[in-house]
This record gives structure tokens, C-alpha cells and sequence, in this order.
């Protein structure tokens, strides 16, 4: 199963990202959405950096759109069991790596793994910001929407 993450219902994670949304009319958090440079590289996307065959293998993803927002995080990748999309706005370039790791012949258990580079004050502020509720409501919405899917995915098999 690709794995893609969708906020379409409204829950607190989507409506912290309204709130976000907003408040970047006031403060330009994302005047330059997927354009500029990697911090420290020239590259403008980790895409670039995959080789030929892996970009082969992977799968046509969709964006991570967020329904209130002009926000998306592009795919990068999309294997069957792993997936990895990235955002880069005036604030952060940050990578979503979701992946599913074999425990034994029926169990799998999802990852989730956030990485995040800061773009000057601004970026470092926000982030400091924003870090509760990161860690205890976007995360944990998205690894239940993650769950979801996987769910669903396995009914449809059965």
C-alpha cells in the first residue's frame, strides 16, 4: 500500500494548521513555498539527489495537501512500504519519512520521522513556538490517520 496522509476531516491538527495559515498573512512564513535551497546546499529538493533507478521504482505519489491551506508537502518518494515528502517555506525545509517496518510474518509497526532545518530567526522562533503541539497533536493525529489507512488497506485485501 503507498503510503499518503490526508487531513480532509476537520480535527485540532487541521485547524492548527488554519490558525498557521493565517497568521502567515500577517508574517510571511511562506512567501517562497518549494523554492528555495535546501539550507546549506544549492539543491531546492532531496528529489535531485535520488538516482535514476530509484526514481524508477518509486511510485507516483500525490501531495500532503492540507485542506485549509495552500500548504503541501511534495513526495519525494513512494515506495510500497515507506514514503518521504518534504515542505520548504520561509521558515523550515522539513522532510516526512513514513515508513512500515516487518515485525514477524503478520505484524507491522509504522515510522514516523520528522526532520526539520530551521531558515533564520524567524524559522527558529517557530519552531520553539510550535514544538507542543507538534509533539502532541499534529504527530499523533497523523500516525492515527497513518493507522487508518493501513486498516483499510488490509480490509480491502481480505
Amino acid at each position: 500500500m503507498p503510503l499518503i496522509l490526508s487531513y480532509t476531516k476537520t480535527t485540532v491538527a487541521s485547524l492548527l494548521f488554519t490558525i498557521r495559515y493565517w497568521i502567515s498573512n500577517v508574517i510571511p512564513l511562506d512567501k517562497n513555498i518549494n523554492t528555495l535551497p535546501i539550507p546549506g546546499c544549492t539543491e531546492t529538493t532531496v528529489k535531485s539527489r535520488l538516482t535514476r533507478e530509484e526514481l524508477e521504482k518509486s511510485k507516483t505519489g500525490k501531495a500532503i495537501k492540507l485542506n485549509t491551506t495552500d500548504l503541501e508537502f511534495r513526495p519525494v518518494y513512494l515506495f510500497q512500504d515507506e514514503s518521504l515528502h518534504e515542505i520548504s517555506n520561509d521558515t523550515v525545509h522539513g522532510l516526512i519519512h513514513i515508513g512500515w517496518i516487518k515485525k514477524n510474518d503478520n505484524y507491522y509497526t509504522a515510522s514516523l520521522a520528522i526532520y526539520v532545518i530551521p531558515r533564520g530567526m524567524y524559522g527558529k522562533v517557530y519552531l520553539k513556538l510550535i514544538e507542543p503541539f507538534r509533539r502532541h497533536i499534529v504527530y499523533p493525529a497523523m500516525m492515527r490517520s497513518m493507522k487508518a489507512l493501513w486498516q483499510a488497506y488490509l480490509l480491502r485485501k481480505e
